[in-house]
């Protein structure tokens, strides 16, 4: 039902920013190009997949943060982190309906490897960078921009999220 063609929707920093305070993200597995929220980071070239989650360089041990990208991918993403066992956050689409929340993430929950975290209202993704730029478009894929010159307006994501937290 919502769908896009863009399956990567970077974090706000507000968000992140509350989130880190609680949890103390030492490495962003699945950064994008530009929108990293740790000092260390992978991006898509670096392909976080490939990588080892649960030390640093210096054999210290990380603590991920994760928004991986939306749809197919991110069955990938979240196996991954639970194939390591490694410590960390996944901001996910709370969708209880699915094979991934029921055998992967319940199952993790059940044997004491994560807890859900239901994240109350829904969560605006982008950079502030892209909202200004949507707010300067007259139109957008053709159609008028609901959004033209309304600075301060964004709209949330049209799905509830919650936050994963693997390990101990």
């Amino acid at each position: 039902m919502f769908s896009s063609a863009n399956q990567a929707w970077a974090t706000r920093w507000e968000d992140f920013n509350k989130w880190n305070k609680r949890f103390n993200f030492t490495l962003d597995v699945c950064a994008g190009f530009g929108d990293q929220k740790c000092d260390n980071f992978y991006t898509p070239v670096d392909n976080g997949l490939a990588q080892d989650w649960t030390t640093d360089h210096n054999n210290k041990s990380n603590n991920f943060w994760c928004n991986p990208p939306y749809g197919a991918q991110q069955k990938i993403w979240v196996n991954e982190g639970f194939t390591q066992k490694a410590n960390g956050v996944f901001l996910l689409p709370s969708r209880t309906d699915t094979i991934l929340f029921h055998d992967t993430i319940v199952k993790g929950q059940k044997s004491g490897y994560c807890e859900i975290e239901f994240i109350k209202g829904r969560i605006t993704f982008g950079s502030d960078d892209y909202w200004d730029w949507v707010w300067d478009q007259t139109e957008l894929n053709g159609k008028p921009n609901s959004l033209y010159k309304k600075y301060g307006k964004m709209n949330p994501a049209p799905f509830a999220s919650m936050l994963v937290k693997c390990g101990e």
